[in-house]
């Protein structure tokens, strides 16, 4: 890092910045790793969410009286799959990470 002082504006810092941070990123998403990584989160998180999802639905009974049909489902799916998403999206907005980088 340089102590000398720069002629550079606050505007050219900020979208020199912004072009780095973005040509990283974008090279970042197109790795095997940052995909291993998006795919083994995303995994976890619907396995987590469906079980707790389905834990919450049935109680303190792992299968409930009236049996598995007594398990809604369509929320066990729609929560899981919104989590699963989020997952997604976390990934992207830190793909450095995602990627091991």
């Amino acid at each position: 890092m340089s102590l000398t002082p720069t002629t550079e504006t606050h505007g050219e810092h900020v979208e020199r910045t912004t072009k780095l941070a973005s040509d990283q990123s974008d090279s970042t998403i197109w790795t095997a790793p940052f995909w291993r990584g998006t795919g083994e989160r995303a995994l976890k998180t619907a396995t987590q969410v469906a079980v707790a999802a389905i834990t919450v639905s049935t109680g303190a009974d792992l299968i409930p009286a009236v049996g598995v049909e007594g398990i809604n489902w369509a929320g066990v799916a729609s929560v899981t799959a919104v989590a699963t998403i989020l997952s997604l999206f976390t990934s992207l907005g830190n793909a450095s990470f995602t990627a091991g980088r």
